[in-house]
């Protein structure tokens, strides 16, 4: 099986890399929950951003803990962020602050494959009036060996309610996010934001393709 689903893999890959539209819209902001101990899985979901086809996205970078890592380290790209501590009002002002159509969140040790971003795009552009969007993913080891595949089901609530297959990487509009948000953030900040959006909209739409590996 490891055998097909690699071939599977550069099928998608060539077939993605040369149709790529270079399209810069939507925009797209994701929110990276990281530890500064594992500065080395920070380092290696940057370089997964910068290597995107698709371009037109913002990345800000919070730390689960007080111990923040040195900006001077990171890439220096307009389009990363870093915030010094993940209290709530700091991060509600950021995402205030940003320009942006849709927003994701992610945690520091999921990998994006470069044509990602461009896939989501696409998709978000197809289907103008969804309100969340969620994917395949798969697990990666230190080598980039791709493996394990998890192809979801589509949108089910009562299989949601068993277990969480959407709120890893999932990309959510504006303007439902804005419904969601008032003066405060959930504790659980992904899951909750997960939740209570999807409470408030049943356009939840799944993309059958893996596009974000988890790190062994």
């Amino acid at each position: 099986f490891q055998e097909q689903y690699e071939d599977y893999l550069s099928f998608i890959e060539k077939k993605f890399l040369n149709d790529s539209s270079n399209s810069n819209v939507p925009q797209i902001t994701f929110l990276v929950y990281y530890e500064s101990a594992n500065f080395k899985n920070v380092q290696r979901i940057l370089n997964s951003f910068l290597e995107q086809s698709y371009g037109n996205w913002n990345l800000v970078l919070i730390p689960k803990t007080n111990d923040v890592v040195d900006s001077s380290l990171l890439p220096q790209d307009e389009r990363i962020s870093v915030l010094f501590n993940s209290e709530n009002k700091l991060i509600l002002d950021k995402i205030n602050s940003l320009k942006y159509d849709f927003l994701g969140i992610l945690d520091s040790n999921v990998l994006l494959p470069s044509y990602s971003l461009e896939q989501f795009a696409k998709f978000l552009k197809k289907n103008p009036d969804s309100d969340i969007f969620y994917s395949d993913n798969d697990d990666i080891d230190e080598h980039g060996k791709r493996h394990n595949p998890f192809f979801k089901p589509d949108w089910s609530l009562i299989t949601f309610r068993s277990f969480d297959y959407v709120s890893l990487l999932c990309i959510m509009k504006k303007t439902l996010v804005e419904k969601v948000f008032t003066n405060e953030i959930p504790t659980d900040f992904s899951f909750d934001l997960s939740v209570h959006c999807i409470e408030k909209s049943e356009k939840i739409y799944h993309i059958p393709l893996p596009l974000y590996s988890i790190l062994d």
